[in-house]
């Protein structure tokens, strides 16, 4: 046996060497791992406004994109044929509500029906979080004629309106065929998020195609969308 204290020395520095290595080689691979996760959860919740990153924003909606949320729930079907919903969170100028009115495949009146900029707005890019509900109204209830209501809010505002469908020609026994969403537009579908559409400005959104003749037909050109209709009507949005 050796007793010499040199020697006992360098056998515990060995040993203590050998010791940290093994710890090093068991804890390092568990650190990348955490720190991968870290740094891939911290970049989902940010790309997905979540959590800390929600502020003002609407959650599960990525910057810069529009989003279809489903909204036929059974109390809705109490009041509506058929309701749907859309969310946004946009950088830019201002976000515009349109209506088209067509008349045999020609459009004859183009409204803008809101959301519009106050005066007092800024005329520079800035954040805009907004929502917006559509609904047609149930014929079960007494109403003169069919109607179309949306809801909207942007950046704290909200307002409301009633559309009356025999301004456009769609009388109440008018047998209207309708459809949702944007079906001509790619989308963005994750484990999370579903029908997600990035937006582009200057490019319209359709967001609800109505038709009197009680066909659907479904084309990225309103002029084929409403060839040969009576009337149909046309519900987008814009982004500036």
């Amino acid at each position: 046996m050796n007793d010499n204290p040199q020697d006992q020395d360098l056998l515990k520095l060995i040993k203590q060497s050998k010791r940290k290595k093994r710890l090093l080689n068991i804890f390092s691979p568990l650190i990348v791992t955490f720190l991968f996760l870290l740094i891939t959860g911290t970049l989902f919740l940010n790309y997905f406004n979540l959590g800390p990153f929600t502020g003002d924003k609407i959650a599960g909606v990525p910057d810069n994109h529009l989003r279809l949320v489903s909204n036929d729930s059974v109390f809705n079907k109490l009041i509506f044929n058929s309701s749907t919903a859309y969310q946004y969170n946009y950088y830019g100028n201002r976000v515009e509500l349109w209506l088209e009115h067509y008349q045999n495949g020609k459009k004859i009146d183009e409204i803008q029906i809101g959301p519009i900029s106050s005066p007092g707005s800024p005329s520079e890019n800035h954040e805009i979080v907004g929502s917006l509900a559509l609904g047609l109204n149930n014929q079960l209830l007494d109403r003169e004629s069919q109607t179309l209501s949306y809801y909207l809010e942007f950046n704290g505002a909200s307002g409301s309106q009633v559309l009356d469908l025999k301004d456009y020609g769609i009388a109440e026994n008018s047998g209207i065929a309708y459809s949702h969403g944007i079906p001509e537009l790619p989308n963005l579908q994750s484990f999370y998020s579903k029908n997600s559409y990035k937006i582009q400005k200057d490019t319209p959104y359709d967001l609800l195609i109505l038709r009197d003749d009680g066909k659907g037909y479904m084309s990225t050109k309103r002029e084929e969308q409403f060839k040969d209709v009576p009337n149909g009507i046309a519900i987008y949005l814009i982004f500036k």
